[in-house]
Formats: C-alpha cells, structure tokens, sequence
C-alpha cells in the first residue's frame, strides 16, 4: 500500500519522471491502466493509498511490456 505522494516520489526518483508534478496528474496516468486509490484503515486513521498486489503488476507487466522484453521470454 503506498500512498499517492509516497508513489509520486518513489516515481520522481527514478529517471525521466520529473515531469510528474502531483498525485492528480498521478491518477490521470493509473486509473486508466485500472489502478485505483482505495481507502485503507491504518489504526484509527483512514488514508487513500494504491493496493499494487503481485497479481496487478503481473497483469500489468503482460499487458505492457516492451516487445523486446516479450521477446526474450519467449
């Protein structure tokens, strides 16, 4: 479970995502992949946060990949 600023900036950290400014623009680049934010308990405290299960960036990764990767495995 991450948080949608804590994604952001484990994002920003990696090269080429510096042009991602917030965790709006953020969910305009997830939801379409179907990645949704969630609303967790921690506690007492709720927060919003991305639930990427193994399942999720399995799928995601065999959708996605590049076709040199796909090719590779092959």
């Amino acid at each position: 479970m991450l948080a949608p600023s804590e994604l952001l900036d484990a994002l920003k950290a990696g090269p080429g995502w510096d042009w991602l400014k917030s965790p709006r623009r953020l969910a305009g680049l997830l939801t379409p992949l179907g990645l949704f934010r969630q609303q967790r308990r921690e506690g007492e405290r709720r927060r919003w946060c991305y639930v990427l299960s193994e399942e999720t960036l399995a799928d995601l990764r065999a959708r996605y990949r590049a076709p040199a990767e796909a090719a590779r495995e092959a």
